[in-house]
């Protein structure tokens, strides 16, 4: 049960963090990571493609959130 609430809190910051840093991505990439989370990630190289399109498959939301912490990340 903590488990689950440590996991929960830490992925609710994460999220958190990601739109208080929204602005400094442009909207359009944030636009594509939501739509095709793997289109998002194309220039940041083979193994984030990978990543991505891997949790794009096991499970939508979670593509979404790699491609927007790969994104966001200079």
């Amino acid at each position: 049960m903590e488990q689950t609430l440590f996991v929960f809190s830490h992925l609710f910051i994460t999220f958190g963090r990601l739109i208080k840093n929204i602005s400094d991505m442009s909207l359009l990439r944030a636009i594509i990571a939501i739509i095709c989370p793997p289109l998002a990630v194309l220039d940041k190289g083979c193994g984030s493609i990978l990543i991505v399109f891997i949790l794009t498959l096991l499970g939508f939301i979670p593509g979404i959130i790699a491609a927007l912490i790969i994104v966001n990340k200079q």
